[in-house]
């Protein structure tokens, strides 16, 4: 009797076109010799990192008699190549496994287009989103059961998906699939058999069949043309060497875990380290930002400093969020990527702002940096704000206050 292999959890990415296994590039340290029996046209390397002493230790000894015992271990990682059909996927393992690869090189829509077009659209766990308002805003959302998209509250004219997990329809697909650049599955299978499970992932990538329930994800598309992408990265320079910061700021690529979140460091802050990002102070650490160069973005970098000495980093340029029009279209950078704005939708969202009525009460501009509830609170406090009699005093006092009660600030 055949033994069922166990459940594991993998991570897969899907290499850009041209990239072929004799020529991988990784920062592992060392390469495994696979058995000759393994019939798949694989290369496997592996890493080990010492791991730090952590923070709360150091923490607590200053507090005991005896020091307490860290003990300091090895941190296995490492990362699969396997190519099929002339493409190239790579599947890791590890704490540093995503780290092996350079992300740059990875289709950057591949485990969120496998996962809409493979589940369930009502067995859905969680899903990740992005606001472009004032601010970037990504957020993590989970249901305490499985759900329809409906269930996580998405707005189609605000919100983009990065990220969504939930059952497939199809057990073969795995037991539970989650999305984004990579592809997060679980399934019972054994060495060899990874090669038709990345053909399987390959073909759902290329289907159309999220456009039934998620129509609205192409509301906003990825930009894949090089040529568009210079043309929007020389608009984004140039915003730069302006100083023009109205449709530029800069944050985190990625949701953070902000329960251990120390500082961050980058050109222009506080040598001790800063809470936010400013795309004011990345700026003023350049003497002449008219010598400013592409380069510069993407070599100076970001760094968040966690607990227990963990860190995060990114290029400025994956920092960068930025908002500009190119051929009469409107396109979004942020975490490194282009979208384009469908023009339809900029239509519809255009036509929805011109319905509001316009507010009867002329709002004081915000000042530049000021805090939204700085500025709410001296809105309200305002000595200009309608006068009226001391008997109607308070009913005035009220409706001035449900006016300013949705107030947001906006860039000033």
């Amino acid at each position: 009797m055949t033994t069922k292999p166990k459940k594991q959890d993998f991570r897969l990415y899907l290499m850009k076109e041209g990239h072929h296994i004799e020529g991988v590039e990784t920062t592992a340290d060392t390469e495994e010799a696979l058995l000759p029996s393994i019939d798949l046209n694989a290369r496997l390397f592996t890493t080990s990192r010492r791991s730090r002493t952590h923070g709360w230790v150091t923490f607590l000894n200053d507090a005991t008699v005896d020091s307490l015992a860290d003990v300091v271990r090895f941190n296995l990682s490492a990362v699969l190549f396997i190519e099929r059909a002339e493409r190239m996927f790579a599947l890791t393992w590890g704490p540093a496994g995503r780290f092996l690869i350079d992300r740059n090189t990875c289709e950057r829509d591949f485990g969120l287009k496998v996962v809409l077009n493979a589940v369930d659209p009502d067995l859905l766990r969680s899903i990740d989103l992005e606001k472009f308002e004032e601010q970037t805003v990504r957020s993590r959302q989970q249901a305490s059961r499985q759900s329809s998209i409906d269930a996580f509250g998405v707005d189609p004219t605000r919100d983009i998906l990065n990220g969504v997990a939930g059952t497939p329809t199809n057990t073969k697909n795995g037991s539970f699939l989650f999305g984004a650049d990579v592809l997060g599955f679980s399934a019972r299978l054994t060495f060899d058999e990874l090669g038709s499970a990345c053909d399987r992932y390959l073909v759902l990538y290329g289907e159309q069949t999220y456009r039934e329930t998620f129509s609205w994800v192409d509301n906003v598309r990825l930009v894949k043309d090089e040529t568009v992408q210079a043309d929007l990265l020389g608009n984004l320079v140039d915003a730069v060497r302006l100083g023009d910061t109205d449709n530029l700021y800069l944050g985190p690529p990625e949701v953070m875990d902000w329960s251990e979140f120390s500082s961050f460091q980058y050109p222009g802050a506080d040598p001790a380290g800063a809470p936010d990002l400013d795309i004011d102070r990345f700026l003023l650490s350049f003497d002449d930002l008219g010598e400013l160069t592409l380069a510069n973005l993407k070599h100076e970098t970001v760094v968040a400093q966690f607990e227990g000495d963990r860190v995060r980093s990114w290029s400025v340029l994956d920092c960068l969020c930025f908002e500009t029009t190119f051929h009469g279209a409107t396109y979004i950078l942020s975490d490194g990527r282009w979208f384009r704005i469908a023009d339809d939708f900029v239509t519809e969202v255009n036509e929805a702002v011109i319905a509001v009525e316009e507010c009867a009460t002329a709002f004081p501009s915000a000042l530049k940096g000021e805090e939204e509830k700085d500025y709410c609170a001296r809105v309200v406090e305002a000595d200009d704000k309608p006068s009226s009699s001391p008997r109607s005093q308070a009913c005035d006092d009220w409706g001035w206050a449900q006016q300013c009660r949705g107030l947001r600030r906006a860039n000033g």
